[in-house]
């Protein structure tokens, strides 16, 4: 399925206007993700084009083999603090913008959506900071990388490996002056799975990775008010695969073939593996893929070095895709009825009544099309 990595809509005409304004808003699966193609045989032809030069520059297009994994933790206090891990990704922005550099990420906007914006200043990287569990538009940002690479200067792009891989297609071709990094990506939930959560729910601030209860066991704060990640309704229906797009299933990119130069994440398990070096105020892990990325995260202090296989039992998700849910299309299917309340109690309510429902879901190859119960 579409991955929504964006390269064939930055690509095509018939898929982005002359004026810059996209027509992709109009087409959405039955997830309400959105996806490309199907508009004339030109745009599917250019799409399908696309789509094999993502997938043929996510296939080691810039990778070495390599087997070190690198602890690292930024000793600024308020920067730890306010990343969702170790800091790692503003210790590598800080570096390229000290050389003149521009720094892609994922920020909210003033609605709490997710986009990927630039900056060249250590100000504009402070938004992007902490994970966002919500999948990021990548806007016209391809064009913006390239324009920024045939002047000269040095860019570090930053996105999901399904983004990553996006924007080679997109380039045709690597540029001496691009760093990319990736993220070990559990999956990225359908956009209209948060907007419905925004509809029934007021938003005024997000922090998906609030560390005030400790970084293993983060909080969620929404607001002012914080509660333990696995509370959290959105949290939760994410964590349990229900709202992944469907092509998480089964992500082409996984162990860093999405041809980035680093990739990074928290470094879970390392309590197991080395507890002397966890605090546990945030630890990053670092994967180098390429001569570029070992010489960029040379530029910074790393607490200690690992194999590959150190992390395999604590970070499935660099290793394989994640499975959904057995209620996936349950889900989908009540939340595009009722809302996200309504569809996330379908699926995780405690009440019996719920219980029995899903289990007559499970019995039935069209459960999804049971009357709702009466509570």
């Amino acid at each position: 399925g579409c991955i929504d990595c964006g390269a064939c809509e930055r690509s095509c005409p018939v898929l982005w206007e002359n004026n810059g304004k996209s027509v992709r808003g109009a087409m959405v699966d039955s997830d309400g993700a959105a996806i490309t193609g199907n508009i004339d045989s030109d745009a599917v032809s250019t799409g399908e084009d696309l789509v094999d030069k993502t997938l043929l520059n996510g296939s080691g297009l810039n990778n070495i083999q390599t087997d070190s994994v690198l602890a690292v933790q930024n000793q600024d206090k308020e920067t730890l603090k306010s990343s969702s891990s170790g800091g790692a990704f503003s210790m590598l922005a800080k570096k390229v913008i000290a050389d003149g550099g521009v720094v892609f990420g994922a920020v909210f906007d003033e609605k709490f959506q997710v986009e990927i914006r630039q900056s060249d200043s250590m100000e504009g990287i402070k938004p992007m900071r902490g994970s966002k569990y919500v999948q990021a538009s990548t806007r016209n940002t391809y064009a913006e990388v390239k324009s920024i690479l045939k002047n000269g200067k040095t860019v570090l792009y930053s996105g999901t490996p399904c983004q990553i891989a996006g924007l080679y297609g997109y380039l045709g071709k690597t540029y001496d002056n691009l760093y990319t990094v990736d993220v070990i990506c559990h999956g990225v939930p359908s956009p209209m799975v948060w907007e419905k959560y925004l509809e029934q729910n007021t938003v005024e601030a997000v922090d998906f990775r609030d560390k005030s209860t400790g970084w293993k066991n983060y909080s969620i704060k929404i607001g002012s008010v914080s509660q333990p990640y696995y509370e959290n309704p959105y949290m939760s229906a994410f964590l349990s695969n229900l709202d992944l797009r469907f092509s998480c299933s089964s992500c082409k990119f996984k162990k860093g073939q999405s041809g980035a130069d680093i990739t990074l994440g928290d470094f879970w398990g390392i309590d197991k593996i080395n507890p002397e070096i966890d605090d546990d105020r945030g630890l990053c892990c670092l994967i180098p893929h390429s001569g570029k990325g070992l010489g960029l995260c040379s530029s910074i202090s790393a607490l200690a070095t690992f194999k590959i296989a150190d992390i395999e039992p604590y970070n499935p998700s660099y290793f394989s895709s994640s499975e959904h849910s057995i209620y996936r299309k349950l889900f989908f299917s009540k939340i595009s009825e009722g809302g996200f309340d309504e569809a996330y109690k379908s699926v995780m309510s405690p009440n019996l009544k719920w219980k029995l429902y899903r289990k007559l879901y499970r019995l039935t190859s069209k459960g999804q099309y049971l009357k709702r119960p009466e509570i």
